[in-house]
Formats: structure tokens, C-alpha cells, sequence
């Protein structure tokens, strides 16, 4: 196994991993008592706070050079990525986890791999091999055997289908996102790519928190909200969303869409000792299932030349 690849692994392993905390995170933040943000205004904080840290990149003279000689051109695509990938992602996640469990939430949004080998076969042409149909079903048959299994919370003892609709809807855009990103990647680089995305998805959502969230209400904040604001605007999106751009110039969009199986299962362990949500069986044999499939998906053959 090459460098590169191995890079692009442990990127997508960290970045899988951080978006495990996403969701506990999350449902904590809206079940934090009568201050507790609405879903809008926490999106706009989060990914406000995610290009603060990220603007550092911005002084990477060739990137922006190249920007703003192939703006018009590229203007597009990127305002598409930021309403699919930043607002239509992040908003519909975010708000899912006030509505159902964390385990849940991360279970319907990580089918996100299965509509990223889709996407990746409709719009780029890579190629559909048995490993990696094997790998979509048995991640698929894990994530469906924990979502039949009934769980409950410290806050609530049932989910209902908004909340894992919502978290499903995130999983699409996220899988558009990633098949989508994989040209501005390679253009213009990682961070400065995600960091353009951030710019223009804060933008995208100004009006909207405006109209639909509650603005004035970001000073009653209590510091607890803050916190969970900062880890989801730092850790779950900032550093995140890097890593995994960082990964996409390594592996293919087919291959690097399987990680997101890892994270359901970050989030039922943090779940389960934060907000005491039961695990069984169940979910040991689910755990077999995603990380067997995981495998299968993973192209390990040798690079041309190698």
C-alpha cells in the first residue's frame, strides 16, 4: 500500500471519527433546557466558527490566484457544493438529532456511502466490482439491523420518523458532496477548497436563520451551548471537513464514502455511556457487518507503475 493511500486512511478514519461525537453532541445541545439553540441559528454559529478557524488558509497565494482568475467558471460549482454539502448536510443532520436518538440520527445519515458508490457510478463512472456491491450490502444489512433495533435515551424513549428523515436527506447531500468535491480538491487543494465552502454555506445561510431561526436568542446562550457549538464548529466541521477533503485526494470518492459506516458506530458508544442508550447483540453483530463491509469496499490494488 502506497503513501498516499495510507494518508488518505488515517484521514478518513479521524474525520469518520470526530463526526461520531457529532451526534451525542448534538442531541445534548438541544435537550440542554430552555436556552438550548434552535436548529438554524447552531448551523450558522457552527460553521461561522468553522471558517474563522480555517481562514488562515486563505493566504495561500497560488489557490487564490488561480480562484480569482477561474471564478466565473468555478463559482457554480462551488455555490452548489456549499447548498448541498454545508447548509442542506449540516442543517437537516443538526436538526435531526433534536428529534431522535444520537444513535439514530448517525445510523440513517451514514447510508451515506451507499448513494456515494451510486453517485460515483452515475456521475464519474466508477466502476460497481462485486467487493464493493458486497461491502454496500453488508454495511447496508449492520446499519439496517441497528436501526430495527429499538433504543431509548436519557431524554426520550422513542424516535420518531421526522428525525430519521431528516438524518437520511443529510446522508444524500452528504454523498453528492463528496462525489461533487472531488474536481475542486484537485484544483484548488483541501483546506482552501472547504474553507470557500464554509465562506459561501455561512453566507447561503444567513437569510435563512434569519427568517426561520432566532438570532437575538445567540445572547442568552448559556456557556454550556457555546461549548457544544464550538466542538461542533471546531472538531465536527473545521477539522473534520479538511480531513476529509484531505482523504479525497487520495482515495476514490466509492472508496472513501465507506468510512462513513464507521461513524454510527462512534456515536452508539458515546450514546450508550453519555445517554445510557442500550446496546446488545445486536449491535456487535452490526459492528461485524459495517466493518466487514468497510473492507470490502476499500480498493487495494496497487497503484499503475507500482
Amino acid at each position: 500500500m502506497d503513501i498516499g493511500k495510507i494518508k488518505g486512511l488515517a484521514a478518513g478514519l479521524t474525520a469518520t471519527a470526530l463526526w461520531g461525537g457529532f451526534y451525542p453532541v448534538g442531541r445534548w445541545l438541544f435537550n440542554s433546557g430552555a436556552d438550548e439553540p434552535d436548529g438554524f441559528t447552531a448551523s450558522l454559529l457552527r460553521f461561522f466558527i468553522a471558517a474563522l478557524v480555517l481562514s488562515p488558509v486563505l493566504a495561500n497565494r497560488e489557490s487564490m490566484t488561480r480562484l480569482r482568475r477561474e471564478w466565473r467558471h468555478d463559482l457554480p460549482l462551488l455555490a452548489l457544493l456549499a447548498a448541498v454539502g454545508i447548509v442542506g448536510e449540516g442543517v437537516l443532520v443538526l436538526i435531526s438529532t433534536k428529534y431522535t436518538t444520537a444513535a439514530r440520527s448517525s445510523l440513517m445519515a451514514n447510508d451515506a456511502p451507499i448513494f456515494t458508490a451510486l453517485f460515483s457510478y452515475w456521475i464519474t463512472r466508477e466502476a460497481l466490482s462485486g467487493r464493493k456491491i458486497a461491502g454496500m450490502l453488508s454495511g447496508a444489512i449492520g446499519i439496517g439491523l441497528m436501526f430495527a433495533l429499538r433504543g431509548s435515551d436519557t431524554f426520550s424513549s422513542a424516535s420518531t420518523v421526522v428525525g430519521d428523515l431528516l438524518a437520511l436527506l443529510s446522508g444524500v447531500c452528504w454523498a453528492l458532496y463528496t462525489v461533487l468535491g472531488t474536481a475542486p480538491v484537485a484544483r484548488y487543494g483541501a483546506f482552501f477548497c472547504t474553507e470557500c465552502l464554509f465562506i459561501i454555506g455561512t453566507l447561503m445561510m444567513l437569510p435563512v436563520a434569519a427568517i426561520w431561526g432566532d438570532l437575538p436568542g445567540v445572547m442568552d446562550l448559556s456557556a454550556a451551548s457555546w461549548i457544544g457549538i464550538a466542538y461542533l464548529g471546531f472538531f465536527a466541521s473545521a477539522l473534520s471537513f479538511a480531513l476529509w477533503y484531505v482523504a479525497l485526494k487520495h482515495l476514490k470518492p466509492g472508496e472513501l464514502g465507506a468510512f462513513g459506516y464507521l461513524t454510527p458506530v462512534v456515536a452508539a458508544v458515546l450514546a450508550r455511556i453519555f445517554f445510557a442508550e442500550r446496546l446488545g447483540w445486536g449491535f456487535l453483530l452490526s459492528l461485524v457487518l459495517i466493518l466487514g463491509g468497510i473492507a470490502l469496499m476499500v480498493d487495494r490494488s496497487k497503484p499503475s507503475g507500482s
